[in-house]
């Protein structure tokens, strides 16, 4: 065998094996942004709710401070009947003593599955968080959730 042809054979092996490279992160990239779609609808959920509870905290001047308040006592349905195809519940809370508001949206994981923390460890219950404090005019909110970041928002925060 020459060495101009065993040269060839080597520029091919590298190219395929470039060519495999360039394959395997273009296929993680777009399952991520199918999860990170996916996810999304829990922002759509979230997001009447955040209204629902501003128009709520407009009428009233706040929260009662003293109270504990759940998706019933704001005028929501109930947790399980806040739900959407990857998301299973919705939960509505604010404790007794404090003025912020909480909203959890629990991900179905028996749609989405794999879902990992900013470890690369996988989760069992992943969620998103959204905690609001009334300042008077508005409720302003915090998006957290125990999900690695490249599944999320920018304006969310992950692990």
């Amino acid at each position: 065998m020459s060495a101009a042809r065993r040269r060839t054979e080597i520029i091919i092996l590298i190219s395929i094996l470039t060519a495999l490279i360039i394959i395997y992160a273009a296929k993680i990239t777009y399952s991520v942004y199918i999860t990170r779609q996916k996810i999304a609808e829990g922002f759509l959920l979230v997001s009447t709710i955040q209204n629902t509870l501003n128009d709520y905290a407009t009428q009233n001047a706040g929260f009662p401070t003293k109270l504990e308040m759940d998706n019933l006592s704001f005028g929501l349905p109930k947790p399980l009947e806040l739900k959407g195809t990857y998301i299973s519940s919705v939960v509505t809370f604010k404790e007794a003593n404090s003025e912020e508001v909480n909203i959890f949206a629990a991900i179905n994981t028996k749609v989405i599955e794999n879902l990992e923390d900013g470890n690369d460890s996988p989760l069992n219950s992943p969620y998103l968080k959204f905690a609001g404090v009334f300042d008077g005019k508005t409720i302003n909110w915090k998006c957290t959730s125990n999900l690695a970041k490249r599944y999320l928002p920018e304006n969310c925060s992950g692990t």
